[in-house]
């Protein structure tokens, strides 16, 4: 249960995701930290690739798998939860072959932007490996996010990776990215700004908000990108990207899972944390489900690393 998006200010571009997963009364345990040039992210050929760039973002129980992130091109991006529809081939067939999570940050690791990822992912593919120390294969599908408002939804379908470009810069998670945008032609009629309501009899309406009824306000993915798309498309575009920061702080919040909302055999799903990613000044953002502050971390301050570090630790 995640929910990723970009927003545009006149200075650039806003990515955005939150982190949802269930929690038996203990959070997830999450680091922030950087991934410096040089560090290697394995690959099904054991092959030992140093990154071209570095990274700054957050990863799950303290391994290099991110679960979402920026690099210092502007390339920004987030890994979420594609069940029942994922597909992996077994053997390798191309040059490099990668477990679902570590793909994520090979490509933070070795492209600038998009036009890039697109070529870069000819020759790579997924494999059914599954997670380290489990036995489990996760089901993972990727957003990227580039400066210039590039966006690609990559996943594995058919044993192949398939790969999308849209307009509509939003992903949640299952079923398939063309779904969901089919399915917007369903919700075509909301918008943002009110009409003058006819006279009916001298009743009027008590507030706005009537032109977006029939917004879903559940939590399911389908609902989440029908929310999430509307809000981006409603969006003004800020003068500059610390306000569209604060705006995707908001949206963001729009898809708060507290505890109780969702649960099921006493396991509570909800809101990890949430991050924003300035795909220009490449600052992170974060908040954590216990914080009440926005964290900042700048990668332009760790350009420089020799090895990763470890920014903070949400446990």
């Amino acid at each position: 249960m995640c929910t990723a998006f970009s927003l545009q200010t006149k200075k650039g571009f806003i990515s955005a995701r939150s982190m949802e997963s269930p929690t038996p009364g203990n959070y997830e345990h999450f680091n922030t930290l950087v991934l410096p040039k040089g560090f290697c992210i394995p690959n099904a050929q054991n092959q030992k690739i140093p990154n071209r760039y570095a990274i700054l973002g957050s990863s799950h129980y303290g391994l290099y798998s991110l679960c979402d992130g920026i690099n210092e091109h502007g390339l920004s991006g987030s890994v979420n939860l594609f069940p029942h529809l994922s597909s992996y081939p077994q053997n390798p067939s191309k040059n490099l072959s990668f477990t679902p999570q570590d793909l994520f940050p090979f490509l933070l690791g070795n492209v600038k932007n998009c036009n890039e990822a697109k070529e870069f992912l000819k020759d790579i593919e997924m494999l059914q490996i599954p997670f380290e120390g489990t036995q489990s294969v996760l089901a993972l599908h990727i957003a990227l996010f580039d400066k210039q408002g590039g966006f690609l939804v990559i996943e594995p379908q058919d044993k192949e990776l398939k790969i999308y470009e849209s307009k509509i810069r939003v992903m949640t998670n299952s079923p398939q990215f063309p779904w969901h945008i089919q399915n917007l032609s369903n919700y075509t009629h909301l918008q943002a700004e009110e009409k003058n309501n006819h006279d009916f009899e001298g009743i009027n309406p008590y507030g706005w908000g009537s032109t977006s009824m029939g917004l879903p306000g559940d939590f399911t993915p389908t609902s989440r990108f029908i929310r999430a798309a509307f809000f981006v498309r409603n969006s003004p575009i800020f003068e500059d990207n610390l306000k569209g920061v604060k705006q995707a702080l908001r949206i963001l919040h729009q898809f708060d899972i507290p505890f109780g909302a969702m649960k099921k055999d006493k396991v509570f799903e909800i809101t990890q944390y949430i991050a924003i990613m300035d795909n220009i000044e490449l600052n992170y953002y974060l908040k954590h489900h216990d914080g009440l502050d926005l964290e900042v971390f700048g990668l332009k301050n760790y350009l420089d690393a020799k090895n990763p570090i470890v920014l903070k630790k949400m446990t």
